[in-house]
């Protein structure tokens, strides 16, 4: 895991993926947002959690990484190449699930609405929102973070309900029973997780990795490699995030 303070004052902690390789180039994923929120009493931007872009003005976040913030308190950044070539937008609405609790597990999502529209480009792409993630069992799929100046990225396959049941800790067994939580591991065998820090990261999947299927949860101590990572499973709230659009 690492820690770096950018020259501007930009704080990241804990923004690491263990044992990920780093993609040199700009964004794997455009549609990957860095979600930003200012902090008076330091006068910075506080880098605080990831988020997917799913329409021009719209974005899917976690709502634990929101859920103390005014929506002029928060900023996105999308297209980031090594902290220099990026789009920055404030937030003009935040809309966290109306049954989030921040103690509990499910319901950990929100949608921010974007001030003005991003600008696609190369680096700067929508992501599809999958329909069920059930289809996409035992495939491929693709996640990543932010750690330093680069953007690190892993492959996961996305486990069953049961099997990620049994694979997780026993205390993690009732809120994983829900069916809102999806897990995914590397079968592989190397030790790739994120960790906290990467909350919100997107859990990309289809043949271009291009569809969203999850968002990365706080993992706090559950965060080890070896175990399956945990993600808010975004096709179990499409109703939802479509009404919202």
């Amino acid at each position: 895991m690492n820690a770096f303070i950018s020259t501007s004052f930009h704080i990241f902690i804990i923004l690491g993926i263990v044992n990920s390789e780093q993609e040199p180039d700009g964004p794997l994923f455009p549609s990957q947002v860095e979600v930003s929120v200012w902090y008076s009493h330091f006068n910075l931007w506080y880098i605080f959690c990831n988020g997917v872009l799913i329409a021009l003005n719209k974005v899917v976040a976690p709502a634990n990484c929101l859920k103390y913030h005014l929506p002029k308190d928060v900023r996105v950044s999308l297209g980031k190449v090594n902290k220099t070539h990026q789009q920055i937008i404030y937030v003009s609405r935040v809309d966290k699930h109306e049954d989030f609790q921040w103690y509990e597990w499910p319901n950990d999502i929100a949608i921010v609405t974007l001030s003005t529209p991003a600008k696609l480009d190369k680096n700067v792409q929508v992501a599809k929102l999958a329909v069920n993630s059930s289809i996409y069992v035992e495939t491929s799929c693709m996640t990543y973070g932010w750690s330093g100046s680069r953007v690190e990225q892993v492959s996961k396959t996305l486990l069953s309900k049961n099997e990620c049941i049994e694979r997780s800790y026993k205390d993690l067994q009732y809120p994983l029973s829900s069916g809102l939580i999806i897990c995914v591991l590397n079968r592989k065998g190397d030790n790739s997780a994120p960790c906290m820090g990467n909350l919100g990261t997107p859990l990309l999947c289809g043949p271009n990795k291009d569809t969203l299927v999850g968002i990365a949860k706080m993992m706090g101590v559950y965060c080890k490699a070896g175990q399956p990572s945990l993600y808010t499973d975004v096709t179990r709230y499409r109703a939802w995030i479509l009404q919202r659009m």
